[in-house]
């Protein structure tokens, strides 16, 4: 027998033949794996398990007639299946999607890594033209004020100011 995980409670009706006195057969059974020891000694010929967890099973039974005697145990095997989240096809599907939620991050953040260096290039591209407009401009006005210094001093003069920083006095004509 094999229970499916929504059906996880099972009865049992047994009976022992004793032709004398029928009423006074008295039974103890055990469900292993649900029970640990053997049920009270009863004259109930049923027992019932509910919410059983899933796994392999054995329900066994000892019957005790009229005389007193135990008759020798009766044993019946069943399984309950595990609910369909706790199956090898449930836990293949979870390894699945971790790994392509996985994958999936990973491809995010690397279009998200390359955005941001395109990103950083420009913003390099941009402060490198800037730098060179402004070398362009200054290179520019330095010769707009070596032009102007030469319009004023003698070109020996004008050198040697910019050499030094400062002229020696000299007389020209």
């Amino acid at each position: 027998l094999i229970l499916p995980y929504e059906h996880n409670q099972i009865s049992f009706e047994f009976a022992a033949i004793d032709t004398d006195r029928p009423s006074l057969v008295n039974y103890k059974y055990k469900l292993e794996g649900y029970d640990r020891d053997w049920s009270p000694i009863t004259n109930r010929n049923n027992a019932s398990f509910g919410n059983i967890n899933e796994g392999i099973y054995t329900f066994t039974l000892k019957a005790q007639g009229a005389n007193g005697l135990w008759t020798a145990p009766v044993s019946y095997t069943f399984q309950v299946l595990p609910p369909w989240y706790r199956t090898w096809w449930a836990y293949s599907i979870y390894v699945l999607l971790f790994l392509l939620s996985l994958v999936v991050f990973s491809k995010w953040r690397e279009r998200n890594l390359k955005a941001e260096k395109e990103k950083l290039e420009r913003t390099v591209e941009e402060r490198t033209e800037e730098l060179v407009h402004k070398n362009l401009l200054i290179a520019k006005e330095k010769k707009r004020s070596d032009e102007l210094l030469l319009n004023i001093l003698p070109e020996e003069v004008a050198e040697e100011l910019k050499a030094k920083g400062s002229a020696d006095a000299k007389q020209f004509d």
